[in-house]
């Protein structure tokens, strides 16, 4: 039971960094060169998408990694 639990925690993880290095929207400040994850920069300066899609930022990203972990967990067990 503890195998499982620990084995989903760590699945969870790795989902969280292969979106997060994926999927997860990063942008490039036009002003400092600085890479971001915010829409806006230095003096509220918009920012140019550099990879993965606007919309997947980190906080969907934890969302989801933090709901496939224990909803992994469930389905194991039953």
């Amino acid at each position: 039971f503890i195998a499982i639990i620990t084995g989903c925690g760590i699945a969870g993880s790795l989902l969280d960094s292969m979106l997060g290095a994926t999927v997860q929207s990063q942008f490039r400040c036009h002003i400092c060169g600085k890479i971001t994850e915010r829409t806006s920069h230095c003096d509220d300066s918009p920012t140019a998408l550099i990879s993965g899609f606007r919309r997947i930022n980190n906080d969907l990203v934890n969302i989801l990694c933090n709901a496939f972990a224990p909803l992994l967990c469930w389905f194991l067990i039953q």
